[in-house]
Parts: structure tokens; C-alpha cells; sequence
């Protein structure tokens, strides 16, 4: 239980802002992302899902912004750079759910 009362002016309450940037902003965002998921483990399809649920803002945005195909081309040219070694070695790899981790981003 928290020791202090609610109080509307706490300068420690989170906030989101926007941050303007560059065009080229947006394709260094998503390969910061994608990256990051990607070391994770997380399956193409899985991370493509991160980019088409709006309740993702950064993410859905630069899919609006870039296209599906862009989205997915990433995805796909990033995941042999930055897969984590130990899915390649099943005695070390970490139990992940089937249905997400050996899925792969239909190849238009």
C-alpha cells in the first residue's frame, strides 16, 4: 500500500510527449524495436503484432506511417542478425510456446 496520498501535482508522475525528429527518425525507431524483440526471442509473427495493435503507439504508428511491407521486410531482414544464438541450440533455448516460436511472417 502506498504511504502517501495521491497528490495531482507529483513532479514523478510518468508522461508521454511527443519528440520531434528527423523523417529518418521513424526507420532508426523501428529497427531499435525490432532489434530489441528480435534478442528477446520473440517469433516474427509475434512481432509483427506489436507493430499492428494500435494499443502500441510508436509501433503502430510507424506501420500506418511505412506500410505492412515495410514493416515485415524489416522484421525479416533483421531477424538473422540479431536472433539470439540459443534458438539454434535446442538444449539451451528457453521453452517458448510453440504456436510463437517457430512462425514466420508470411513471405510476400
Amino acid at each position: 500500500m502506498p504511504e502517501k496520498k495521491f497528490d495531482q501535482e507529483d513532479p514523478m508522475e510518468m508522461i508521454g510527449i511527443v519528440i520531434p525528429g528527423e523523417s529518418t527518425t521513424t526507420d532508426d525507431m523501428a529497427l531499435v524495436f525490432i532489434e530489441e524483440f528480435i534478442r528477446m526471442g520473440w517469433s516474427e509473427k509475434k512481432l509483427l503484432g506489436l507493430f499492428t495493435n494500435s494499443m502500441y503507439m510508436a509501433t503502430y504508428r510507424i506501420y500506418m506511417e511505412k506500410g505492412e511491407k515495410y514493416v515485415k521486410n524489416l522484421i525479416r531482414e533483421n531477424v538473422e542478425k540479431y536472433r539470439p544464438l540459443y534458438e539454434q541450440d535446442s538444449v539451451t533455448a528457453p521453452n517458448n510456446n510453440a504456436e510463437e516460436s517457430d512462425t514466420e511472417i508470411n513471405k510476400e
